[in-house]
């Protein structure tokens, strides 16, 4: 039986082209199976580099949150009991305002409206002030803020002005400490 020569050359280009899908499916099957081994490597990597960043920014974190506790510890140590209020006061925008603020926190501390504050009157406006932790203001904080009792009157009492001159030459000394603190962090890093 002998074929009609169209169909042989159908035949053979049926066959040729097999060969070819052949060829053309075993490299398709190479470069997927390289490029998902290439893909997995980079993918391994980028997340391997994302836990290792989040780990390191962690550990910062810690360091930083641990330094903080110590500045904060140390700061305490040398802190004035009344740094939170001279912290709030020392936001003066002029002298006279610096004045209004002062007259203010006296008319607060001046409990009994006596036109003077003794060391009960204070300890009792500090606590209306509301700060936390409470402010507790001792004898010798007290002792200190009066100059030694220099700026009492006749009934261990503070006026008006000698409590402005308190609260300046202690908004002073809180300034310096700021200052201090400051420059023991500026040498420690």
């Amino acid at each position: 039986s002998e074929e009609h020569p169209m169909a042989q050359e159908m035949e053979k280009s049926r066959t040729d082209t097999q060969e070819e899908i052949r060829d053309i499916d075993s490299f398709v099957a190479i470069y997927f199976i390289s490029f998902v081994f290439v893909g997995s490597i980079i993918a391994i990597n980028v997340v391997v580099a994302v836990m290792l960043e989040g780990f390191v920014s962690s550990l910062n974190a810690d360091e930083c949150t641990k330094r903080i506790t110590a500045e904060a510890r140390n700061h305490h140590k040398v802190a004035g009991a009344l740094d939170p209020v001279l912290s709030t006061l020392a936001n003066f925008s002029s002298p006279s305002h610096l004045k209004a603020q002062i007259d203010l926190l006296f008319q607060l501390f001046d409990v009994d409206d006596s036109g003077t504050v003794d060391y009960d009157e204070l300890r009792l406006g500090l606590a209306k002030m509301n700060y936390w932790p409470c402010i507790m203001l001792s004898l010798e904080d007290w002792e200190t803020f009066t100059f030694h009792y220099e700026l009492l009157d006749e009934h261990g009492a503070m006026t008006p002005q000698s409590f402005d001159v308190a609260m300046r030459f202690q908004l002073s000394l809180f300034a310096q400490r700021l200052i201090a603190n400051k420059m023991q962090q500026a040498i420690k890093t």
